[in-house]
């Protein structure tokens, strides 16, 4: 059984909570990318600390570190952590929640069966998450943190944060002795300056030899607001202003842009007949073939999920409805109105449900052109139907959360061969049978076949970019139609955004971001491995959740909580606001 000391909740720079359930008994904490928790922070040690963890309690070991540990702001080499307690690396700030005793790992006797260990593992995901209050001191860590406006730095290399806190000013160019280091040809040793004035901060260019762009308009001087988007060289750099504003007030005779709510994987409800087939954690885990995709097992989608649901390295579900919630109750939305929910068969072709929306959108009939907010698979719908289906004549923008817009290597391990997949090992240690029904349910589904990467990701051991739709051997015969409807698929899209579009994407969760795979002569796969990068939000990598000529929004946080993220729900705020004035 899976065990559960407690989770260690890492409080990021712009506010969020990133959370790291605690399961195993020992895992390291660094910037190097071979840690069990990585800290994108240059002031952590590359091996940083220890925890060790029992049913006696978890204990922090500083390991050498060159800027120390703090508990507490205690300065410490070996600890034993007590539930709440703040921990401090570098700039990174930590909070440790103890398991409760009800949810502590139970010990399976001996000689018990799968299907016993399964029901045992059924009955805890049953008890639901633990919670605990929050102390108050975290509370007010985050506030303070909430607070702080920031530069979030995106490059095609990396991503990161720079506070805005402590001093008056702040340089950026590409001189090591910048505040903000841009290395890059196009930037100028010296490029630009920001400036504080009052509560305000100001960026001028201090004569660059190619210049500094607000968006695609070039400035010598500008007061920043929240979400502008600065361009100097190869680097993108967002300011946020995070402190919470008050949206304006629209005037009476303003139209409000109409909302559809596209949801992805998981994100839709399935029925045949009268039997709720998902969201049910019970019957997925006990009679997965009921999932299967074919004609003789058709599933009807009625209404979006607003549970939350997590199988453990399965399948991880924020409540959906949340966005809608979040609509209504700050922005003044109505569901039925000019607030539209999508929900649609997530196991089916892509373009079925494409389809879908454009149906549903021609019997709605909004007043004013729909702004589409899809999360994960819901963008690769809602592009289709605005690239192929003449959405682009009905939409007026489309804001896209996590989407794999150009596929994601995790998506591959779902239909890999038994023998090169390590998916495969997880489910079939749920029980024989079992496992195979699951690993029968994944490949049955022809979505997962449309969700490969089209970009340099795979590797041969020569360092030769492999591309599973054109190099299609891999994949048994039987399998070979969903892997050329995928390829269709991907043709029909376009590469760029083809109506405004913002991608709001995660980073700093480490992320399957390259497969390297050895081949025999004959160029048959034989190995598969996995490499693993900061660069992502745990599902999709950073690379592929920016379509290329939409405005971004990166974000320290995980794929399946882009949605309920309270920067995202800002950003969404300004964007509908600057839409209906």
């Amino acid at each position: 059984m899976m065990s559960n000391y407690g989770r260690l909740i890492l409080i990021t720079s712009d506010g969020t909570e990133q959370v790291f359930p605690l399961t195993v008994s020992e895992l390291t904490l660094g910037r190097d990318e071979s840690n069990d928790i990585v800290l994108v922070d240059p002031k952590v040690s590359r091996l940083h600390a220890r925890l060790e963890c029992s049913d006696q309690g978890c204990v922090l070991i500083d390991v050498g570190s060159g800027n120390g540990t703090f508990v507490e702001e205690e300065r410490i080499e070996r600890v034993t952590l007590q539930s709440g307690c703040l921990i401090r690396l570098g700039r990174s700030n930590l909070r440790f929640e103890a398991a409760s005793p009800a949810n502590r790992p139970k010990r399976a006797r001996a000689g018990t069966s799968d299907r016993q260990l399964l029901h045992q593992f059924l009955d805890e995901i049953a008890q639901g998450p633990e919670t605990t209050g929050p102390t108050g001191q975290p509370d007010f860590l985050r506030d303070r943190l909430l607070r702080v406006p920031h530069l979030v730095i995106h490059t095609p290399t990396q991503t990161w944060v720079h506070r805005l806190q402590a001093q008056d000013s702040w340089s950026l160019g590409r001189s090591e002795d910048n505040d903000i280091v841009l290395d890059h040809a196009k930037v100028s040793r010296h490029h630009a300056r920001i400036e504080r004035d009052g509560a305000a901060f100001i960026i001028r260019d201090l004569g660059s030899a190619n210049g500094t762009f607000l968006g695609r308009q070039q400035i010598e001087g500008h007061t920043l607001h929240h979400t502008d988007t600065l361009n100097i060289g190869h680097a993108q750099i967002i300011f946020k202003d995070v402190t919470p504003v008050e949206p304006p007030a629209l005037a009476p005779q303003t139209v409000r842009s109409p909302v559809i709510v596209v949801p992805g994987n998981f994100g839709s409800a399935l029925w045949r007949g009268s039997e709720q087939i998902w969201p049910n954690v019970h019957t997925l885990l006990t009679h997965p073939e009921k999932f299967e995709f074919s004609p003789n097992n058709p599933l009807e989608a009625r209404g979006i999920v607003s549970d939350v649901v997590v199988i453990p390295k399965v399948v991880q579900v924020e409540s959906y409805s949340r966005i809608g919630d979040y609509l209504q109750e700050a922005l003044g939305y109505t569901r039925g109105q000019d607030l539209l929910e999508f929900a649609y068969d997530w196991r089916d072709d892509i373009r079925h449900a494409a389809q879908k929306l454009a149906e549903t959108v021609e019997q709605w009939q909004p007043a004013t052109p729909p702004v589409i907010i899809a999360h994960s698979l819901g963008c690769l719908v809602s592009r289709y139907y605005v690239d192929c289906l003449g959405g682009d004549r009905r939409v007026k923008k489309l804001f896209l959360m996590g989407g794999p817009h150009y596929g994601f290597p995790g998506a591959l391990f779902m239909i890999l061969p038994d023998n090169l997949s390590r998916f495969h090992t997880f489910v079939a240690a749920i029980s024989g049978s079992l496992g195979q029904k699951m690993m029968d349910l994944f490949t049955s589904l022809p979505v997962v076949y449309q969700m490969l990467p089209i970009y340099p990701t795979l590797f041969d051991q020569h360092n030769q970019p492999l591309f599973p739709y054109e190099d299609g051997n891999w994949l048994p015969p039987d399998r070979q139609p969903f892997l050329a409807a995928g390829a269709d698929f991907f043709q029909a899209l376009n590469r760029q955004a083809t109506i405004p579009t913002t991608c709001v994407f995660g980073y700093g969760t480490p992320t399957i971001t390259r497969l390297n795979i050895k081949r025999d002569k004959q160029g048959r796969w034989q190995h598969v491995e996995m490499v693993s990068t900061s660069e992502g939000d745990g599902a999709v990598p950073i690379q592929s959740a920016i379509l290329e000529g939409a405005e971004i929004h990166p974000v320290h946080q995980n794929h399946n909580q882009l949605y309920v993220d309270q920067d995202v729900l800002m950003r969404l705020n300004y964007e509908l606001f600057k839409l209906g004035i």
